[in-house]
């Protein structure tokens, strides 16, 4: 297999990746600025709305909503679950706070994802600054794995804010309300991706673990990398059979 038919066949996976990426980023942006727009947001509107992304998008796991909590204003908020129907709602987190950031709304609605209710994404103390990081730049910030258990997925993460416009940048820590997350099963997207170019074996991972054992003399391996999240990168390591 020539150097030109590998180089074309991984610049091909690259957009291919991109576009379905940024497709989900720009539903993403969309959700959470509805939100913002919206003077209320019942679940009923969330399930609408992320329940059409999840069935334009297979490759997204779940989409949850996930808001600032004082310590202080537990009890309103444990009150305003109820009234949406969450009767036995209870934020689970590792200790006293001064804020959380329990999840709220999520879908699709299911026996498995109802677990999830309550979940303080700030259990693990180091998340703070991710998410405050996200919401002083307001982009769209990436995260691969750590919210849930399992592995290789990704977390896309937009802020939304109180008020119908964007605070200015010294002002958006405070005026935060949550954020949403859409979670990206990375197996789906390379079986997608596999499915796409035939004969071809895709893997998407973070780090350079990757090892590939010793392949047949007919395979050609390529890895590129490409940057999703802060500095870190994104390795496409694919195989290929020469026909």
């Amino acid at each position: 297999m020539n150097t030109h038919y590998k180089t074309k066949t991984l610049s091909e996976i690259k957009k291919s990746i991109s576009k379905k990426i940024f497709e989900i980023e720009g539903s993403l942006k969309s959700l959470s600025s509805f939100y913002q727009a919206s003077d209320e947001f019942s679940t009923s509107t969330f399930d609408y709305i992320s329940n059409s992304i999840i069935t334009n998008y297979p490759i997204v796991e779940k989409i949850v909503f996930t808001q600032i909590v004082y310590n202080d204003e537990k009890d309103i908020f444990y009150k305003d679950m109820k009234n949406i129907g969450l009767m036995n709602y209870k934020i689970i987190s590792n200790g006293l706070k001064e804020y959380y950031l329990p999840i709220s709304f999520i879908a699709p609605d299911s026996y498995n994802n109802s677990q999830y209710y309550g979940y303080d994404i700030l259990s693990k103390t180091y998340m703070d600054k991710f998410f405050k990081n996200i919401a002083i730049d307001n982009n769209v910030g990436y995260l691969y794995n750590h919210i849930y258990e399992g592995k290789n997925t990704l977390h896309m993460v937009k802020t939304t804010y109180f008020g119908t416009d964007i605070p200015k940048k010294d002002q958006r820590l405070a005026q935060r309300c949550g954020y949403f997350i859409v979670s990206l099963d990375l197996k789906s997207l390379t079986q997608e991706l596999e499915n796409s170019f035939p004969g071809i074996y895709v893997t998407l991972e973070q780090n350079d673990s990757f090892i590939m054992k010793k392949a047949p003399i007919d395979i050609f391996s390529e890895r590129s990398a490409i940057p999703f999240i802060e500095n870190k990168f994104f390795y496409i390591n694919y195989f290929a059979k020469i026909f």
